[in-house]
């Protein structure tokens, strides 16, 4: 819904364009967002939004926007296989250009993947054959065999786009990811967002995000399972043979892509992106 709305801003301040936003979000969500076309709702709904989370929106839409480039600049570096893990409705493999030069691998849960092929035939008139759908759950299936039977190639330099997702799984699934991507293809990349593990710790550390706290990380089976500590990210990467190019958070995304556009949007402190790149293991002697 977030990137069906930026279309509504004007092409100069606008940080993405994304056209299959609106169709993946299915007919009802699709009608009631032309409401949003009207300034005054459009506002009215983001003030409120600031104030129950403020910076939530614009930690989202600033993620969307990173990870669009990293996607292009990664094309153009000679990049063509690219798994989305946990692709949900991204719509990446359809828009971004050079995308359908690649081999793409949508995975996530079959139930995602079925609803979100039926709105792609609808809009589209068909599945595009460059994209290829990997039903999965993190929790209990092994991502190596899924992707394998897929037609993934190990020995090809991917780019792993790991979305808003490693908050929700344990531990265990985040670490087993993390070994089998630095077990691809030396060169190859992987983007992931993470939740800072002081905001899961301590409901007070956050105070103006006590609202989503409760939401998500309260009670004893929490939405929200699994954060990093900004300190330990390169060590706990180079235990699976990553190294880190690049983090970044708040302040990285405000002089990106807000502050040259003009946004005036504040950008929460609980999420971070890290940019990591598999190395080549050292050579036998």
């Amino acid at each position: 819904m977030l990137r069906a709305l930026e279309r509504y801003v004007a092409p100069p301040q606008r940080l993405f364009d994304d056209p299959l936003a609106r169709p993946l979000c299915g007919p009802l969500l699709s009608a009631l967002l032309s409401l949003f076309a009207l300034r005054p709702l459009r506002e009215w709904v983001f003030r409120r939004s600031e104030r129950r989370a403020p910076g939530a929106i614009g930690v989202l839409l600033c993620r969307f926007a990173y990870l669009d480039d990293v996607l292009r600049e990664s094309l153009a570096d000679g990049v063509r296989s690219v798994v989305i893990l946990g692709a949900g409705l991204d719509s990446r493999a359809y828009r971004v250009p050079g995308a359908a030069a690649a081999r793409v691998f949508e995975v996530d849960h079959p139930s995602v993947l079925e609803g979100k092929q039926a709105r792609l035939r609808r809009r589209l008139g068909g599945l595009p054959s460059h994209v290829h759908f990997v039903p999965l759950d993190f929790e209990t299936l092994d991502l190596a065999t899924a992707l394998a039977a897929s037609g993934f190639d190990p020995a090809t330099r991917t780019l792993f786009l790991w979305e808003g997702v490693s908050q929700y799984v344990s531990r265990t699934a985040l670490d087993d990811t993390l070994r089998f991507v630095g077990g691809s293809a030396p060169g190859s990349r992987l983007a992931f967002s993470y939740v800072l593990q002081r905001f899961l710790d301590d409901r007070s550390a956050f105070p103006e995000l006590s609202d989503l706290w409760d939401s998500a990380c309260r009670g004893d089976d929490p939405l929200w399972k699994s954060g990093l500590h900004p300190a330990d990210v390169a060590d706990v990467l180079a235990r699976f043979g990553l190294r880190v190019c690049e983090e970044v958070g708040a302040s990285e995304h405000v002089a990106r892509y807000l502050e040259p556009r003009g946004r005036d949007l504040s950008v929460c402190e609980i999420e971070r992106i890290v940019l990591a790149e598999v190395q080549r293991p050292p050579a036998s002697t």
